[in-house]
């Protein structure tokens, strides 16, 4: 069996759990020399992607990107996020997407909220058409 470097992220993050902070040291080490025997370092940065993706699932946080015209501060982005993702808990990541006119745009791995103005106008534009 190929092993993959989501494969191997999950793999760190169960062996990681409960463990003291010298304890995960050793662990570091004993799978960086893994990755190297195995000719798998140029996998670190994948690795290392796929561990924090695998470690918010399993924690229960979801990953939310909150699109906005202009720049808005991180508080008001967590807040459109938690409005939108009531009782969930939520790690926003805030992006400015000029194409926007206005209104935001939220995603997470599987699901789209878009109340931008962009995409009011084009309902809009559908329902006139009709």
């Amino acid at each position: 069996m190929k092993l993959k470097p989501q494969q191997f992220a999950a793999a760190l993050y169960e062996i990681t759990q409960g463990k003291s902070e010298k304890e995960i040291d050793k662990i570091i080490e004993d799978f960086t020399a893994l990755l190297a025997k195995k000719n798998k370092l140029g996998w670190q940065e994948q690795i290392i992607e796929k561990f924090l993706s695998y470690s918010m699932k399993q924690e229960g946080i979801m990953e939310t990107q909150v699109f906005t015209a202009k720049e808005i501060s991180k508080k008001m982005a967590e807040k459109i996020a938690e409005t939108v993702f009531k009782n969930q808990k939520i790690k926003v990541i805030s992006i400015v997407e000029k194409e926007l006119l206005g209104g935001f745009v939220v995603k997470t791995e599987d699901k789209i909220l878009d109340l931008s103005i962009k995409k009011q106008l084009q309902n809009l534009k559908i329902k006139l058409i009709e």
